[in-house]
């Protein structure tokens, strides 16, 4: 049989155990949530006329150079 430390340990292994499944699963349900979302809101975006039918827009190198981008150098 188990002595009473043997059980104790096991006990708190056991709900160690659990508490890193419970942080492990909201973390992948938080990733899976965002993997999710991701492509209706690239859909809703390239479907706006905002953006010209493109998910985003990218700078060009004209106006990269821009001396408002630019920054203080």
């Amino acid at each position: 049989m188990l002595q009473a430390s043997e059980y104790k340990q096991k006990v708190l292994t056991v709900r160690q155990r659990q508490k890193l499944h419970k942080y492990v699963s909201i973390c992948v349900g938080l990733l899976l949530l965002m993997l999710a979302t991701f492509p209706i809101a690239y859909l809703r975006v390239s479907g706006s006329g905002k953006y010209n039918g493109g998910a985003f827009n990218s700078l060009t190198l004209e106006e990269n150079e821009r001396p408002e981008l630019k920054g203080d150098r």
